[in-house]
């Protein structure tokens, strides 16, 4: 059995059946949260008298500035090539590195490229329901 995401519903119920008496592992097994979990959010209710806060997961996205996108905007016109070529000329003429997965995103908003196509498609088929 795998275990889901901790949710603010999740840490309510988990304090508010705390409270009633019920154990950590009815609490865990009922929620599909580990054991650990349910003590850690019960841990943080009783030394701060609040909810346990849920913070976004994954690593925080960059965006570009937009001296960066006019860069780009140039070199796709000037050049016309795909993001992972791009890289490297805008680092020898513009002494700039910009990651090509970075540089990939400004064309496709713009209509210059095709973007991730292909991705997109195997997204649109996998979620058909």
């Amino acid at each position: 059995m795998g275990y889901g995401r901790l949710t603010e519903r999740k840490v309510r119920y988990v304090v508010r059946h705390k409270q009633r008496g019920k154990t950590n592992r009815e609490i865990a097994f009922e929620m599909r949260v580990s054991i650990s979990t349910v003590k850690r959010v019960w841990s943080y209710w009783l030394t701060h008298r609040e909810y346990l806060p849920i913070r976004k997961r994954g690593r925080k996205v960059k965006e570009l500035s937009e001296e960066e996108k006019e860069i780009i905007r140039e070199a796709k016109a000037k050049y016309r090539l795909g993001a992972r070529r791009l890289e490297r000329i805008i680092e020898q003429v513009y002494g700039i590195h910009i990651p090509h997965n970075r540089n990939s995103q400004i064309p496709a908003r713009r209509g210059l490229g095709k973007g991730r196509i292909k991705k997109e498609e195997k997204k649109k088929t996998i979620h058909k329901v």
